[in-house]
């Protein structure tokens, strides 16, 4: 069966998100440089969610494929313990902070090094086909460990991404 090819998709320049106070408030990964493309057989659109509901294990090589993992959300207080033992080399001013952070993961499943910035996303059962990013890749620790990766929740911040975006329209 002969592939098909749905489009192509240019990104705008990096541009960092207003107004965020970087101690207490955790900023998402910014979006590639302009003029990087990406070609699909499966291209489908995402929705960014606007509510409050709500990889791999280590390799040293990565991969050149771009990889998806089915994980759990990890509850706010279990996420939180596991970023303030004694052993952690990763601590957050005010925690892993409910109303902006999401935890995911599971032993043999995470992100990792490189994966900043890409989706959690979830099925979007409205929409067939459509998933909705609710979290950015933001930081974790020990990749495919026991303890979860930490994403920012997108909802704070649909507002500035549909105006920065989509300016002719908001």
């Amino acid at each position: 069966m002969p592939s098909q090819t749905c489009g192509f998709v240019g990104f705008n320049p990096i541009v960092c998100c207003p107004k965020i106070n970087h101690i207490t408030q955790p900023t998402p990964t910014p979006a590639p440089q302009k003029g990087t493309t990406v070609r699909t057989n499966t291209m489908r659109p995402l929705k960014l969610d606007e509510s409050r509901s709500v990889a791999r294990a280590t390799d040293d090589q990565g991969s050149d494929n771009l990889l998806k993992v089915t994980l759990r959300l990890v509850p706010h207080e279990n996420c939180n313990g596991s970023f303030f033992d004694s052993g952690s080399s990763v601590e957050l001013a005010l925690g892993i902070v409910n109303e902006w952070q999401i935890c995911a993961g599971e032993v043999g499943k995470d992100t990792c090094q490189g994966d900043s910035g890409g989706p959690l996303a979830v099925f979007n059962t409205d929409h067939q086909c459509m998933y909705t990013i609710i979290g950015v890749t933001s930081l974790g620790r020990l990749c495919g460990s026991i303890i979860p990766g930490v994403y920012t929740r997108v909802y704070h911040y649909v507002p500035w991404i549909e105006r920065t975006a989509w300016p002719e329209y908001f």
